[in-house]
């Protein structure tokens, strides 16, 4: 990059950090009695729903896991208004020795006790909303707009595919998301901020794609990156790139009809500068608080790192690296459309195995751009080898990170589109624009 390009990097993202930090202060700047009374209403709905519980009976990919959403209002109404800043960078909440989590947020809301638990290592930037929010609604009024939101955004999103030429890209789309149980999603603060996100920032990057500004779209990939982290609770935070980057990636092949090797250098670019937004903003966090409070934050930091990689489950439960990976990949894909059939669902996954097989041999298309298709394949491996990375984090939190498997089902489906050219089902006209 030359010296102009990256000074203007630099500077969006200062004044991205500075923005999103402003929004979390002003936040905080509401008074507590202001939000006491839907507080108290969360609180109480809170109270009586588990830590966690199930839609379904014995399925994990149905489990709602309040104990985050507690978490989150406890940070949220702990941010003192006569000390903004601070507040928001400590981001402590209320724990109470002997009470389970949403008791003590209900004594927290009740007797308004002061935080005590710092949770310094998150922005918790959704927490911009939850105190907005709470001026007027309580979290069940926040789960319902969240359920019309996601409606609305994907029904956008897939407007814009289907209007677009992109309509095998469109389906794509929606079975990827079908396949993770879309539809919990929105019922709980904690999966919605980064999903949410991830399919507003898709709606702009293939938005300027196809409308050829090519030039926005390494800053956008950066900002994407910067405010998944800002939101987000180390979910399925790697749907915040891939479903971007694989339909923008869709998006040029449509438009233009070709991929290059050019095409492919400036994929990498964006996954790279994706990268760098979301590690920067997450460094920026540390380095904010490590000015303000004056202290070392390193300590607040590392012990967690430590848990997310290491193999101790919980009770000082202890597995192998091997053990643990193996149980943490199997378990994710469990929950994953069709595995959570349990046994009939491997039946089902060979049906589809040989369908797809069917489709990309005898529809294949000596056309089609062979680089592109590995960069697909190789991006779905992203999920696994976050899986495989942070292995003592995805087996304890399987019930959630099984959802970046959508960014694996659609680099699969854009595999299958590119190899046959759209030519599926049998007779169906070539795309228009593709060679």
């Amino acid at each position: 990059m030359k010296v102009k390009s990256l000074l203007r990097y630099l500077i969006i993202f200062l004044v991205t950090v500075t923005v999103l930090l402003t929004a979390l202060v002003v936040s905080a700047l509401i008074p507590r009695k202001s939000i006491q009374k839907n507080m108290e209403k969360s609180a109480g709905v809170l109270l009586k729903s588990e830590n966690a519980h199930f839609m379904i009976k014995d399925a994990p990919e149905s489990r709602i896991d309040s104990y985050a959403d507690v978490i989150w209002l406890s940070i949220a109404y702990g941010y003192n208004n006569k000390a903004p800043l601070s507040s928001v960078l400590w981001s402590k909440f209320y724990r109470e020795e002997g009470l389970e989590t949403n008791e003590a947020f209900y004594r927290q809301i009740v007797d308004k006790a002061e935080s005590n638990q710092e949770y310094l290592r998150y922005w918790h930037g959704g927490n911009t909303l939850v105190r907005l929010f709470h001026l007027f609604t309580d979290i069940q009024g926040m789960y319902i707009f969240n359920c019309i939101a996601m409606f609305i955004t994907i029904a956008v999103f897939i407007y814009i595919l289907w209007t677009n030429a992109m309509r095998s890209e469109a389906i794509a789309t929606i079975l990827s998301l079908l396949a993770v149980g879309i539809w919990y999603v929105p019922l709980c603060l904690e999966y919605t901020w980064v999903i949410e996100w991830a399919l507003i920032a898709s709606i702009m990057a293939v938005h300027n794609t196809v409308c050829g500004r090519f030039g926005n779209l390494g800053v956008l990939f950066m900002v994407i990156g910067m405010v998944a982290i800002y939101l987000d609770f180390l979910t399925t935070e790697t749907l915040a790139l891939l479903i971007p980057l694989l339909l923008t990636m869709a998006a040029k092949r449509s438009v233009s009809g070709s991929w290059d090797r050019n095409d492919t250098k400036l994929t990498v670019k964006y996954a790279i500068l994706w990268l760098v937004g979301y590690v920067g903003m997450w460094v920026s966090k540390w380095i904010v608080s490590a000015v303000v409070l004056r202290i070392n934050v390193l300590p607040y930091v590392t012990g967690h790192v430590a848990q997310w990689l290491g193999n101790e489950v919980s009770d000082g439960v202890q597995y192998s690296m091997p053990e643990l990976i193996y149980y943490a990949l199997i378990g994710n894909l469990q929950c994953v459309f069709p595995f959570n059939l349990k046994s009939i669902g491997i039946f089902v996954f060979v049906v589809f195995l040989l369908l797809y097989s069917y489709f990309c041999f005898v529809y294949k298309d000596k056309n089609a751009y062979k680089e592109l298709i590995v960069l697909y394949i190789f991006l779905s491996f992203i999920p696994f080898a976050r899986i495989v990375i942070m292995h003592s984090h995805a087996f304890r939190h399987l019930f959630f990170t099984h959802r970046a498997f959508a960014g694996t089902i659609l680099a699969l489906m854009l595999v299958l589109i590119e190899t046959t050219n759209g030519r599926w089902p049998k007779n169906a006209p070539k795309k228009s624009g593709r060679a």
